[in-house]
Parts: structure tokens; C-alpha cells; sequence
């Protein structure tokens, strides 16, 4: 049986995740369209035209 410390530090040492990507730097303007191209290239934004064919947006 392991002790207290030895699982606190086994449960701390598992949490460490290593973060990937860039830091996004420069004007504001720059860096939402960064935030928005990353948005895009992962499929998190529709197209204006997609959405205009989407009857879920229709009132």
C-alpha cells in the first residue's frame, strides 16, 4: 500500500499535459484573426452560405 504523499504526487505528476501551438502576439486586430482562422480550420465556424441553407436559423 502506498502512502498519501506517494498518491497525491502520482495524481499530480499524471495532470501534467504538455500544451501544443503558438502564442499568438501582435495587435489585437492580428490576433482575432488568428483566433478566428484557427476556429475555421477546425470546423468550429459555418460558412454564410451554409447557415442561410440551414433551417435551424430560420425564426
Amino acid at each position: 500500500m502506498i502512502g498519501s504523499y506517494d498518491r497525491i504526487q502520482q495524481l499530480l505528476t499524471g495532470s501534467q499535459v504538455e500544451k501544443k501551438g503558438e502564442m499568438l502576439r501582435g495587435s489585437p486586430e492580428s490576433q482575432v484573426e488568428g483566433i478566428i482562422s484557427f476556429l475555421d480550420r477546425h470546423g468550429f465556424l459555418e460558412s454564410k452560405g451554409r447557415a442561410k441553407r440551414d433551417n435551424r436559423f430560420d425564426k
